[in-house]
């Protein structure tokens, strides 16, 4: 609805601007689907011969590539309009300037998707071309280029200064710095100089926001210009002479970014020029570093999203990491329920008798022997293509895929058990279970829910020390592999029906165990 009143407003105000600005509409490729009378007449081109054609039809040749780049960056796949300079080439050749503001409007019924393109510009070549338009060119794009290098921030802005000191028409002093904008602690912090004394960088090193030229220029942000020292300039390093200032705020939007002050002669006379290009500059450095500052903020944030997805990774599912993983790169919906109907394997297994193990030894001693008997069973699990779905104490829940590699893992577990320490008791059956989202948004449990979960528990209750005990369900999956390990040191019971506790219908299940093992009698819940 609100992209629809966008398109009507659209129309409600292009009889009110169009005079004044350029204005033409291009689809998500770029062809141009509208024109105002002004782009004709500035471009030299007919609506006949715009309409349909690539809106690079009016690109220069004196423009980078990565500018272009950016700007299809910004308003197509960051959804944000985009604002600079261009150089447009007429129909004859020729050239002219535009200040181009261009907005993504996205389509009423799916909100999402981009439908058209909507530029806006003003045409400011005559007030390039009148002030020696070669050098300002040169300048201006020498310092635009600088963002397309590999320098750091310091460099670049440290390059732009000695630029802008230079420039042949802008009558400043050889002296001058860009400070920085600390947002939370509200004040300016000197980040590169040129030209200045030390007494100035002692003074001046953080300037608080309101104070001296620069703090107001920050607090106003817009620029500030002083033909000589009064009152408003605070700061007052040992040695100062007179002199004026340019204090220009480096905008991105509405946001500071920092400050770039220029010493002129005492009695300097503002030229409208010098400061209309000055704001036009700070908006440049400021996108520059507003640019660096959310790399680096991009930069930290993959670092600590690298962080939790080690962390998750170590004490969550597999299948929770994978998920949270995708969430992380893939943001959409924070408060999505994930829910998942799955037919799997399932696995308890439970140390024999750990409580009467627990009594005689402190808690950093039972961590101890835990990690290190349950590190060769993870393994295993994860070998055989499982997942663990939580610890709980003692015991390990875990499921598979496919039954044959629960089968085969659970019996290297029970393997395993004849060299160690403790005895389990695993229990094994199949079938559905929900995968889902558990809790609320203070605390969420991402795990396995349903019947199939309760009477895998069950059935690992009743399992004697140093067994298997499958559910029919489950020995129905492996019936052929059963056979080919009954041959290689395993023993199979005949069906026993179990009864649970809280469960209607007795459990039919078989024991497995090594045969060199004592059958022990299965006992009910």
């Amino acid at each position: 609805m609100v992209e629809f009143v966008k398109h009507i407003f659209f129309y409600q105000i292009l009889d009110g601007i169009e005079k004044e600005f350029i204005i033409s509409k291009t689809n998500p490729k770029g062809i141009i689907t509208f024109v105002n009378d002004l782009f004709c007449e500035i471009s030299g081109y007919s609506r006949e011969e715009l309409i349909g054609k690539p809106h690079n039809i009016v690109r220069h040749p004196d423009m980078p590539k990565k500018v272009f780049q950016e700007l299809w960056d910004t308003i197509k796949n960051k959804k944000k309009p985009w604002t600079g300079l261009i150089k447009n080439r007429r129909k004859d050749g020729s050239h002219y300037w535009v200040i181009s503001t261009i907005y993504p409007l996205f389509d009423p019924i799916n909100p999402n998707e981009i439908s058209e393109f909507v530029s806006v510009r003003k045409e400011v070549t005559a007030l390039m071309d009148s002030y020696e338009k070669d050098q300002f060119f040169s300048n201006f794009y020498e310092i635009l280029n600088l963002f397309y290098t590999n320098d750091d921030l310091h460099t670049i802005l440290d390059k732009s200064l000695e630029i802008i000191l230079t420039f042949p028409w802008l009558e400043v002093e050889s002296r001058g710095g860009i400070m920085l904008w600390n947002k939370e602690k509200k004040q300016l912090e000197m980040f590169v100089r040129k030209g200045v004394g030390e007494s100035l960088i002692r003074t001046c090193s953080i300037v608080p926001e309101g104070r001296c030229l620069c703090g107001i220029a920050a607090q106003k942000k817009s620029l500030v210009f002083k033909s000589h020292v009064d009152e408003e300039h605070h700061n007052h390093p040992e040695g100062m002479q007179p002199h004026g200032h340019y204090n220009v705020p480096l905008m991105h939007g509405k946001d500071l970014m920092g400050v770039l002050f220029l010493y002129v002669e005492n009695g300097y006379k503002q030229r409208k020029i010098e400061t209309e290009f000055l704001e036009l500059l700070g908006q440049v450095l400021g996108n520059i570093i507003y640019q660096f500052q959310l790399q680096k903020q991009l930069e930290e944030q993959n670092i600590k999203n690298y962080l939790i997805l080690q962390y998750l990774k170590q004490y969550s599912s597999r299948d929770t990491h994978l998920i949270a993983k995708e969430r992380i790169e893939n943001i959409k919906d924070i408060n999505y329920q994930y829910t998942k109907n799955r037919y799997l394997h399932l696995m308890f297994l439970d140390i024999f008798n750990f409580t009467g193990f627990s009594e005689k030894r402190t808690p950093e001693e039972i961590v101890k022997h835990l990690n290190e008997f349950f590190e060769p069973i993870i393994q295993i699990i994860y070998q055989h293509h499982g997942d663990i779905d939580k610890f709980m104490g003692d015991a390990i829940f875990s499921y598979f895929e496919q039954a044959n590699d629960c089968l085969e893992a659970a019996v290297k577990i029970l393997k395993y058990t004849e060299t160690a320490n403790f005895k389990l008791k695993i229990g094994i059956h199949s079938g559905f279970v929900v995968h889902a989202d558990i809790g609320t948004d203070f605390r969420k449990d991402f795990t396995l829910i349903g019947d199939t979960v309760n009477t895998t528990q069950r059935i690992q209750a009743a399992c004697q020390p140093n067994q298997i005990l499958v559910s029919e369900t489950f020995y129905h999956h492996v019936t052929d592999y059963l056979k080919e390990i009954s041959e290689n040191g395993i023993k199979i019971s005949n069906r026993i029906f179990l009864r649970a506790k809280n469960k209607t219908l007795l459990i039919p299940v078989y024991q497995l165990k090594l045969k060199d093992i004592k059958t022990e009698k299965v006992e009910t819940l």
